[in-house]
């Protein structure tokens, strides 16, 4: 388990990279998030994650750039753990 402090700063991170475009947070068989997509510094209008194997970490992963995206409006996240 991740402590809480290296927790929050991963998804402070996620909320602000300007670079990062690969992140695997160590779920068997999940495919790595590009945490620009999930910010909206790479804008797309929709994410398809369906399927992906990811798991309780890349949700909260998901959530922590969805908290700071403006433009985002479709998201897939079915079929996943």
């Amino acid at each position: 388990k991740v402590c809480g402090r290296v927790r929050e700063a991963l998804l402070g991170v996620v909320r602000k990279t300007h670079t990062l475009v690969a992140l695997s947070v160590g779920e068997e068989g999940a495919m790595p998030l590009n945490p620009l997509q999930l910010n909206g510094r790479e804008a797309v209008p929709s994410l398809e994650l369906a399927s992906k194997g990811l798991g309780p970490a890349s949700a909260v992963v998901v959530a922590a750039g969805l908290s700071v995206n403006a433009v985002l409006t479709s998201l897939d996240v079915g079929f996943n753990y």
